[in-house]
């Protein structure tokens, strides 16, 4: 794979382009042709590494970008809001989309410069739309932290639950797993720091998912008791069967529950 190097823009550079979306965004009318301005800019005041990979060429961030608002379109972008029952299904879209397009590898992904640049420039209209309730919350156009910023963090979904060894290596992101889910499992270190420990929780809760109506509290009651496990017992170091009978122990433990 030839990894591409993506423009990058500078903390205080994104400061200055966050307080002009807040400000463009405020008017409490919002269409996301008011960002229009931010689009325009391109990859001005941007630079890739100078070593590692190929520049993304104009074209290519062009194309990324008209895939992407496609895809988004599909949810109701620009002019439905995003509604609650798909957020789930959004966001694997969108992070599967990325993962797939953009040829990052992790090192490259875990750069904040990068996200800010494709938060603020490359899809700031888009990135608004979903997130217009927190225009406020810097971490979700800042490149910093991936886990909460608005794309970096649905790329990092959809790398760490790819699963290789499946017939369909997309199987986790089209389970039908709620945000909430997704947040239990990917927004907590000790689980994702070992993608195989993130893919065996995706994997139970999806089987959860397709089984209990109340799904939602389950996983989350069932994922907040294996995340007190784990303050103890390390899960990456476990054995794929320690890991499984830990996780079952885990699901029993809230049907205990009166």
């Amino acid at each position: 794979m030839t990894v591409i190097l993506y423009p990058r823009l500078a903390r205080t550079i994104a400061m200055c382009e966050l307080r002009e979306l807040q400000t463009a965004t405020d008017s409490g009318s919002f269409t996301p042709k008011c960002l229009d301005f931010l689009i325009s800019r391109g990859i001005s005041s941007t630079a890739p590494a100078e070593t590692g990979g190929e520049p993304a060429s104009e074209t290519h961030l062009s194309d990324l970008r008209e895939t992407t608002i496609n895809a988004a379109m599909e949810f109701g972008f620009p002019g439905s809001p995003l509604k609650q029952a798909d957020i789930g299904a959004f966001g694997s879209t969108i992070g599967r989309l990325l993962n797939e397009t953009m040829s990052l590898i992790p090192g490259e992904a875990a750069r904040e410069e990068i996200w800010s640049y494709i938060n603020l420039r490359l899809l700031p209209d888009l990135a608004a739309w979903r997130y217009l309730k927190s225009i406020g919350t810097k971490g979700r156009f800042l490149g910093t932290p991936w886990i909460r910023n608005a794309f970096g963090h649905l790329w990092w979904r959809a790398h760490v639950l790819h699963d290789e060894q499946a017939k369909d290596p997309w199987h986790l992101l089209d389970a039908g797993l709620k945000e909430d889910t997704y947040v239990q499992i990917l927004e907590r270190a000790g689980m994702t720091a070992h993608g195989h420990v993130a893919r065996a929780i995706a994997a139970r809760c999806a089987d959860i998912c397709r089984t209990e109506s109340n799904h939602e509290e389950v996983n989350r009651e069932w994922i907040k008791y294996l995340r007190a496990k784990s303050s103890l017992t390390p899960l990456g170091i476990l054995s794929a069967e320690r890991l499984q009978a830990l996780i079952e122990e885990a699901v029993e433990s809230t049907r205990c529950v009166d």
